[in-house]
């Protein structure tokens, strides 16, 4: 029988936790592949993890990485130790050779819910990270937020294979294969402290270095030559003598032919917002309790934005709960959804259900949110809100 682990998934873990080591995960930790900005403004930025086993990926200049923090709670312990699982889950990512994108979910109970890591995985090497929130197994909605959560990874990677790791129960999901203690392989349980290194970086061994330094200069000396010839060969084509009996080469003609070929190559924002109504609705779905009743993307304004000032505000985007309105909406602009929500009705008023309700919303859709103007209504039991939402993206 496997040894049982000591998890800390949140900081109440630690009240009861008397051991030497720990698997950390959860609330106490946080991930991101965002290559800008601190990944918490709250938690310590540990060393970022490469995210993939190839050497010549792994140490370019603009490889990308997973970036880790962690709460300072556990920073500085005396006589503990702790593993991170989002490691065990990368390094049996990484062992995972398949052309096919292999999902997994990793992660544990907090007292929030399930709070867990979506790791998505071709050839060995990770393509996306990102953090969810479940309700708990118990939950009538359970199994209504995994099958959401499915479908809409199987959307995004249509061939994907999806696998589930401990300390997660098993789900009972038939699309799901158990992987179970096999994605913990290997832990590796040291002493958490500040980030050291001025720029957060790896240590290259000599050896590597000077290879890479190497191949550095001889990929530039080939693209180089490259570009030589390339440079040679218009100007001959340019100077051709039955070219230029002809007109030569007009440029403009080009260059206006290259911004047409740019334009119809930008994203319409028509097909980013049907592609962010997915994200909402899997979003929505991670709140217990809450149904969709509509949902308007771009959002209706017949009253030309009067709003009343009741926010529920999106931290990443720099809002703060509560903050005043003005006529163009929170982020400075007309809202991107409008969204009509039903859910019981609680022994709160409606205003106030509807800023808790409002503030569950915008963590798990990454939306700013405002209640429009006569938003709220009861409903045989139910209280339905009208929700104006803004995308920061």
């Amino acid at each position: 029988m496997s040894k049982e682990l000591a998890i800390v998934a949140q900081k109440g873990d630690l009240e009861n936790f008397e051991g030497s080591k720990a698997l950390i995960l959860g609330d106490v930790v946080y991930a991101t592949m965002a290559d800008k900005g601190k990944p918490h403004q709250d938690f310590v930025d540990q060393e970022p993890r490469a995210v993939s086993q190839n050497l010549l990926k792994a140490y370019r200049k603009d490889a990308r990485k997973l970036r880790v923090a962690v709460d300072p709670i556990l920073v500085g312990r005396r006589g503990q130790r702790f593993a991170f699982a989002i490691d065990a889950y990368l390094a049996w990512g990484r062992r995972t050779k398949s052309k096919d994108p292999v999902v997994l979910f990793g992660g544990g109970q907090t007292s929030q819910g399930i709070n867990i890591d979506v790791m998505v995985f071709i050839d060995g090497e990770l393509q996306s990270y990102s953090e969810r929130v479940l309700p708990h197994m118990e939950s009538y909605t359970f199994k209504t937020a995994v099958q959401s959560l499915i479908d809409e990874y199987r959307n995004l990677y249509e061939h994907a294979s999806f696998h589930q790791a401990e300390p997660l129960q098993p789900w009972g999901v038939p699309e799901i294969q158990w992987v179970g203690r096999d994605a913990l392989r290997g832990l590796r349980y040291r002493r958490l402290g500040m980030l050291t290194t001025g720029k957060g970086g790896f240590a290259l061994p000599a050896a590597a270095a000077l290879a890479g330094v190497i191949l550095y200069v001889g990929v530039i000396s080939i693209g180089w030559q490259r570009l030589q010839t390339a440079t040679a060969d218009y100007d001959i084509a340019v100077d051709n003598a039955e070219i230029r009996k002809l007109g030569g080469i007009n440029t403009e003609y080009l260059d206006l032919m290259n911004a047409r070929r740019m334009y119809m190559e930008a994203p319409r924002k028509q097909a980013i917002l049907a592609d962010k109504a997915q994200d909402i609705a899997a979003g929505v779905a991670q709140v217990a309790n809450v149904r969709i009743v509509e949902m308007h993307l771009p959002a209706p304004n017949p009253l030309g934005g009067a709003q009343i000032g009741l926010n529920a505000a999106n931290p990443a985007a720099g809002q703060a709960p509560g903050a005043q309105t003005n006529p163009q909406g929170i982020s400075g602009r007309a809202p991107d959804v409008l969204l009509v929500i039903s859910t019981p009705k609680s022994e709160a008023s409606g205003l106030d259900q509807a800023e808790k309700v409002m503030a569950e919303l915008a963590g798990t859709t990454k939306l700013s949110m405002r209640l429009a103007m006569g938003g709220t209504r009861e409903d045989k039991g139910n209280r339905v809100f009208n929700i104006e939402g803004f995308i920061h993206e």
